[in-house]
C-alpha cells in the first residue's frame, strides 16, 4: 500500500468512524472457551514442531513436546495492544463513501494469476484448527481480505465493507460463498482477539477470521500476493476466486458492497457454468419451457447455445421488486435497440409456474412493451424448478425470489451477474462488453416507458 493509499485509508477511516475510538483490551490469558478445541492436546491437524521456533517464548510449556496453537500462548508480560473497536452506533458499518467506484485504485477488479496455494495450517476466530485449501477453498467461491485487529486506519472500514457484503450475500454465504479475513499480525492476533474483533462486525457462519504460526501465515500471504514487510502496508484489495475454476480477481476493498458482490457472483456463476460450450451443455438442463405466445422451447438448445442471454426470475402476482425491475429491464431493451432479438435475448422466467400460464404471461408482458427478443417463460413445475435450480434462483416461496440478472454468452462462456435494479445504461454497457463491442451506453433511455 503506497503512502498515498495509507493517507487515503486514514482519512476514510476518520470520515467513516469519526474521532474518538473506544479501546477495549482483551485478555489473552483466558484463551478460548472450554467448548473450543484449539487448546486440545489431541487435534486432528497438529502443527509441525519446526514452526514453533518462530513463536514468542511461552508458546510451549517445558517438557511438553506437542505443538501448541497461538491461542495457547502464556500471557505476555506487557499489556497487549487493544483491539481496535469501532463506535457502538450503527454508523460504523454504513457503506463507505464511493471511493474507488470510478476506478480510483488502478488495480481494482482485475484478473490475476496465482501460483500454488499452500494448504496452510491455521485457526479461525473460535480457535478451530483448519487447513486453508482443503477446509476453506475447496468447493467454494471465496472473497479474501487482509487486516489486523489493532489497525486504526483502513482495517475498520475494510471490515465494515465485508459486513455489508455478508448482508448482500444472504443465504449464499456459507453455502456457495465464503468470506475470509486473514490477519497480517498473527503474533498478536490470537483466536481470542479475532473472536472479539469479528463480533464487533456481526460476523456470521461463513465468514472466517484466520491466524496461525507467523512463518506459515507469511508463506500464505506471499502465495496470495499480499505479503508486505510491515503490517501497516498491507493491501486494501480483496482477492476473489474459485479454486476449481482457477479464476482469481482483485477488486478494491472499499468499493460499494454491491459492486464487490457482483464480482463474487460472476466468479461463482462462471465456476458452475464453465468457460466453454461443452461445460455449459453439461451444466444447464435442456428442459422444455413455454413462452408467452405458447411456443415450446428447450432451455439449452433453443435459448442458451451460441447466444447472448439476460435472464432473471419474476412472477405476475409479485407486488414488490418485479414491477420496478421489469420497468428497468424495459429501459435496457430500448438501449439495446435492434440488438435485442438479433444478438441478445431477454428471458423472464416465472417462479410461480402453476399460476403463471402462457396467457397470463402474455397479458403481463404487454405492460412492459413486449418487444421482439424478450421472452416470458413458464412450464411444468418440475421443469421450471430444474432450470432455476441450476441458476440458483428457485425458491419455494415466490415472494422470496432474488433480483439478480444473469448474463451469459453461450459462445464465449462468459457468465456474469448484476442487480436487476442497476442503472439501465450500466446493464446495457455490460451486455455490449460481453458481446465484445467497444462502445458503451451513456445516455438515458427514452421517456415514456
Amino acid at each position: 500500500m503506497t503512502g498515498t493509499q495509507w493517507i487515503l485509508g486514514a482519512a476514510l477511516a476518520a470520515v467513516t468512524f469519526g474521532v474518538g475510538y473506544v479501546l477495549a483490551p482483551v485478555s489473552l490469558a483466558s484463551g478460548p472457551t472450554p467448548a473450543e478445541d484449539c487448546c486440545s492436546k489431541e487435534r486432528e491437524q497438529p502443527l509441525s514442531p519446526s514452526t514453533l521456533s518462530t513463536q514468542t517464548p511461552g508458546s510451549q510449556k517445558p517438557g511438553d513436546s506437542s505443538p501448541r496453537p497461538p491461542c495457547c500462548e502464556e500471557p505476555a508480560v506487557q499489556t497487549p495492544p487493544a483491539v481496535q473497536t469501532p463506535p457502538a452506533s450503527d454508523d460504523c458499518c454504513d457503506e463507505p463513501d464511493a471511493v474507488g467506484e470510478k476506478g480510483s485504485d488502478p488495480h481494482a477488479d482485475r484478473t490475476v494469476t496465482l501460483g500454488e496455494i499452500p494448504d496452510t495450517a491455521c485457526f479461525d476466530q473460535s480457535g478451530k484448527p483448519l487447513r486453508f485449501r482443503s477446509d476453506l477453498l475447496e468447493g467454494k467461491t471465496v472473497a479474501i481480505n487482509f487486516f489486523f485487529t489493532t489497525c486504526k486506519t483502513i482495517c475498520p472500514p475494510l471490515t465494515a465493507t465485508f459486513r455489508k457484503v455478508q448482508q448482500e450475500l444472504g443465504p449464499e454465504l456459507g453455502k456457495d460463498v465464503r468470506l475470509i479475513s486473514i490477519s497480517v499480525d498473527p503474533g498478536n492476533d490470537v483466536p481470542a482477539r479475532l473472536e472479539q474483533f469479528s463480533s464487533m462486525f456481526g460476523a456470521e457462519e461463513g465468514w472466517s477470521f484466520l491466524t496461525g504460526q507467523k512463518q506459515e501465515i507469511d508463506t500464505l500471504l506471499y502465495a496470495l500476493g499480499a505479503a508486505t514487510p510491515e503490517k501497516f502496508d498491507h493491501t486494501p484489495m480483496i482477492l476473489v476466486g474459485n479454486l476449481a475454476s482457477g479464476e482469481w480477481r482483485r477488486t478494491y476493498g472499499l468499493a460499494p458492497a454491491k459492486k464487490i458482490v457482483e464480482v463474487i457472483a460472476g466468479v461463482e456463476l462462471r465456476s458452475k457454468a464453465g468457460q466453454d460450450e461443452r461445460d455449459a451443455a453439461a451444466y444447464f438442463p435442456n428442459r422444455v419451457l413455454t413462452d408467452q405466445n405458447g411456443k415450446q422451447v428447450r432451455f439449452y438448445d433453443d435459448l442458451i447455445r451460441d447466444r447472448m442471454v439476460v435472464m432473471h426470475v419474476m412472477f405476475t402476482r409479485c407486488t414488490s421488486i418485479c414491477p420496478p425491475m421489469l420497468t428497468n429491464i424495459a429501459k435496457v431493451s430500448e438501449l439495446l435497440g435492434d440488438r435485442l432479438g438479433r444478438d441478445v435475448e431477454l428471458l423472464s422466467i416465472t417462479v410461480d409456474p402453476e399460476y403463471d400460464t402462457p396467457e397470463r404471461l402474455l397479458e403481463y408482458s404487454r405492460a412492459f412493451g413486449s418487444p421482439k427478443g424478450w421472452r416470458f417463460l413458464t412450464g411444468e413445475v418440475d421443469d421450471v424448478q430444474a432450470v432455476l435450480g441450476k441458476l440458483g434462483a428457485w425458491v419455494d416461496d415466490p415472494d422470496t425470489h432474488n433480483a439478480w440478472l444473469i448474463l451469459g454468452n453461450g459462445q464465449t462462456g462468459d457468465w456474469r451477474k448484476i442487480m436487476g435494479t442497476a442503472p439501465p445504461a450500466q446493464i446495457s454497457s455490460l451486455i455490449r462488453e460481453m458481446l465484445k463491442e467497444g462502445e458503451t451506453d451513456s445516455v438515458a433511455p427514452k421517456s415514456g416507458n
